[in-house]
């Protein structure tokens, strides 16, 4: 698995050479994970369908929006399991946090959609 490394601000990094990409790395998968989280339903032209359901998390149960993000970070390449998982719903933020077995280690994932 081959990703480019992104800067604080979410932005592609360039200039770094071979230094610039998180290469079959807990990272890569980890920052894999929040680009998933990230993308929202209808967002990207080739695939209207790919993305996370923001309707169905700010309008269902607790229970219905866990499973949309535990879904979308389980269907990220290179995670083997969630091994634990909270959420907080406050003010149409949900802020995450899942430690996740990957094929390159344990990793710990924090976002805010």
């Amino acid at each position: 698995m081959k990703l480019r490394k992104l800067d604080s601000d979410g932005d592609y990094t360039f200039g770094l050479g071979a230094g610039g990409f998180h290469v079959d790395s807990v990272e890569g998968v980890a920052q894999a994970i929040k680009q998933r989280l990230g993308l929202l339903a209808g967002e990207w032209f080739l695939d209207q369908d790919e993305g996370l359901d923001m309707n169905l998390i700010l309008g269902y149960s607790r229970g219905a929006y866990d499973q949309e993000v535990k879904d979308r970070i389980a269907g990220t390449d290179g995670v083997l399991r969630i091994e634990s998982y909270s959420s907080n719903l406050k003010d149409r933020s949900l802020t995450i946090k899942a430690n996740v077995a990957t094929i390159y280690g344990l990793a710990t994932v924090s976002a805010t959609i």
